[in-house]
């Protein structure tokens, strides 16, 4: 069911309590290892509070700020930057909501977790992501990546550029998100971090089959050989997290109309009425297994190899029962009485009465989905001479993502397809709009297990429906670089190099009815396959809502019958794209100021291959689409800071930045529109009608 008329929304969180059971994090077994110079900027410092030479060394959450600030103040590029105090140590349940309280960057909150990011007030789509610089692969319909699939305990540090570099491929239009993680070498010592949590929603549970409780529990360990020479780190981090809504949503409002004989009293015709109500309970469980795995080799001076692999599964399960249906003196035959008016925003408004002869839609959903991210990169560095450095990096990202949306349609009473007992309800929303939930109660028990039946109550021509979506993305890239460094002089550095990164996307969506079977008899249900009325006690619908167990249920009732219409082929595309940049930066640097200056030239080959459909014959014709188009831009960047002294600086940044399109704006699926000709359209205008048509996609 497709709701497009959209009036009062209003949604509820449960707070989730969360409690720490056990924590040992980051500690150093062997303090005697030598260190090595090269290290991220993120990596944590040695655990002793004191070096050798009697320097006071700082470690725990002032380190970490102590951290972030130093990458700020040194960046030629505006960043922003979160470290980690020790690893294992930041102590958001995804890294979404580590970065999200940084100066420009906002959160998006899908089912209670924090996913995409915005920069700048722009979109996700318009950001990109990287792992250790490597650009990730997105389980979502377009570009955005999904943050809740990268838990913080597994990441040491993550820096947001909001300003190009032209070093790095791929920048975003609205900034530049790159999530970091350990460099075992650079760490200098070996360390184990454990976590335990737990958590539980406060005010009960709203489907009593749901669990309101969840844990979190991470390991993490950093070692490394005696030469110093080889390091390795390996990772694990589960989260099990429950998250629960309560949810109410008016769609429409209508009026009676004045002197409407439906209403009393008959003053309140012309007021406006709420015509959609619905309101459900909402329970989700997430469960993510996530790893890492990075080896570093540096037998000398001029090499330096680094293997990174991370692997994340996110399983979501979602719940959702309650009632909808419309409330107009045009469905059924509907009257309103004791109809309190008040004038709300300029606009009279029916706060409160009676609704008699409504046939709520009862609706038992049930939601899954599952992504499957896996990124390996390996980077390799090669001290040519003392100022010549070769670097090459190999890299490969693919997230999977395969979803299934139930919805099952139930109501009172026991009888042919699309019939229903009509009940009345008792409503109030309060003398204006505060913010609190309306009331709604019903004169009928809506959980009445002895009562209510399976069946649709509101003549959508099934009683259910399944929509199957899956999406796919790989990302390869190679890139390849020269470094040469000069000892003085107002040129300190020059960079130059090439980056091939291809990107393939694949969309389809499966989509099904759902029917009684027996001829889509109303039926009721076997208390086996039920669970204990839904709670929705916050809108006074007393005795909630019939609750069934769909994934057990489904099978038993219903018949699973395939679903085609023009949006079925217009959802199923495939894209495309090949991007090679070549670029060269240069690094400077005279008394107070220093900065860089580059520029990219970004080739970019696109095809996407979809389907024409012709919906306007019968049957209807498909017919494969494959487009393509090929660009080059020139992208010029500039940043330059000047030190005015006293830990103040002045920053400038000019650059040229280029967005990519969303992925479905690339599809090549169009649906032909055959515009009305002036032929036998009166009277006085017979023209004959030509044959054939112009089409033009929509």
């Amino acid at each position: 069911m497709k709701i497009s008329n959209v009036g009062r929304v209003g949604n509820r969180l449960d707070r989730a309590q969360r409690f720490g059971l056990a924590a040992v994090s980051t500690v150093a077994l062997v303090a005697a290892m030598p260190s090595i110079a090269y290290a991220q900027a993120a990596d944590a410092p040695p655990a002793d509070a004191a070096a050798d030479d009697g320097e006071i060394v700082v470690t725990g959450i002032k380190y970490g700020i102590e951290q972030s600030l130093n990458l700020k103040r040194n960046e030629l590029s505006i960043v922003e930057s979160v470290s980690a105090e020790e690893i294992g140590k930041l102590p958001d349940v995804s890294i979404a909501e580590s970065i999200s309280r940084l100066p420009g960057l906002a959160t998006q909150r899908v089912g209670g977790h924090a996913q995409t990011i915005s920069i700048r007030g722009l979109g996700p789509d318009f950001a990109t992501t990287l792992l250790n610089g490597r650009q990730q692969a997105s389980s979502g319909d377009n570009r955005g990546v999904e943050f809740d699939q990268y838990p913080s305990e597994l990441l040491s540090g993550v820096v947001i550029y909001k300003t190009p570099d032209a070093n790095i491929s791929g920048m975003g239009l609205s900034g530049t998100v790159d999530l970091r993680t350990v460099r075992p070498l650079g760490y200098g010592k070996r360390a184990i971090a454990l976590n335990v949590r737990g958590e539980v929603t406060s005010g009960g549970r709203i489907n009593s089959d749901v669990k309101n409780y969840g844990n979190r529990i991470s390991a993490s360990y950093i070692d490394q050989n005696e030469a110093g020479t080889l390091g390795w780190a390996i990772g694990f981090a589960h989260l099990d997290a429950p998250s629960q809504t309560q949810h109410f949503k008016q769609g429409f409002y209508t009026s009676p109309g004045a002197g409407s004989t439906s209403v009393s009293p008959a003053s309140a015709g012309s007021a406006q009425y709420g015509a959609f109500p619905e309101f459900w309970g909402v329970s989700r469980t997430q469960i993510r297994n996530a790893a890492i795995g990075i080896v570093e080799w540096q037998p000398s001076d001029s090499v330096h190899s680094t293997l990174d692999l991370y692997y994340s599964r996110f399983k979501q399960r979602e719940v959702v029962r309650g009632a909808q249906w419309f409330s107009a003196t045009w469905q059924d035959n509907q009257t309103f009485n004791n109809v309190a008016v008040n004038t709300i925003g300029g606009t009279a408004i029916a706060v409160s009465g009676t609704n008699n002869r409504i046939k709520p839609q009862l609706r038992n959903d049930y939601n899954t989905r599952e992504d499957e991210l896996f990124s390996a990169g390996l980077n390799n560095e090669f001290q040519m001479t003392d100022h010549l450095s070769l670097i090459g990096d190999l890299s490969y990202s693919t997230n999977k993502r395969d979803e299934s949306i139930t919805e099952t349609y139930a109501g009172f009473g026991l009888g042919a397809p699309g019939s229903a007992t009509l009940g009345n309800v008792t409503w109030d929303i309060g003398p204006t709009f505060t913010g609190d939930f309306p009331t709604y109660t019903p004169t009928l028990n809506y959980g009445d297990r002895a009562n209510v039946s399976l069946g649709d109550r509101q003549g959508w021509g099934h009683d259910g429906a399944t929509k199957e979506p899956h999406v796919k993305e790989q990302v390869f890239a190679l890139d390849l670089g020269l470094q040469y460094e000069l000892d003085s002089g107002f040129f300190r550095q020059f960079d130059v190099g090439v980056n091939f990164t291809k990107r393939k996307k694949t969309k389809h969506v499966d989509e099904f009815d759902l029917f009684l079977k027996n001829g889509r008899a109303q039926v009721l249900v076997d208390p086996q396959y039920l669970a204990d009325p839904v709670d929705l006690s916050y809108v006074g619908f007393t005795g909630g809502v019939l609750s069934v167990d769909l994934p057990r249920a489904l099978p038993v009732y219903y018949n699973k019958t395939v679903y085609i219409d023009n949006n079925t082929f217009d959802k199923a595309w495939g894209i495309d794209e090949e991007v090679l940049t070549g670029r060269f930066r240069t690094m400077f640097e005279l008394g107070g100021l220093r900065g860089n200056a580059g520029v990219q030239v970004v080739n970019v080959r696109q095809q996407s291959s979809g389907s024409a459909i012709n919906g306007t014959v019968t049957p209807r014709v498909v017919n494969p689409v494959n487009v393509s188009a090929t660009y080059t831009d020139i992208l010029p960047s500039l940043n330059l800071v000047y030190g005015l002294g006293g830990g103040h600086q002045l920053r400038f940044a000019a650059a040229k930045v280029v967005a990519r399109p969303r992925m479905d704006e690339l599809r090549a699926s169009f649906i032909p529109n055959f515009p009305r000709s002036p032929c036998a359209v009166s009277p006085t205008n017979t023209a004959p009608c030509p044959v054939g048509g112009v089409t033009a996609p929509l």
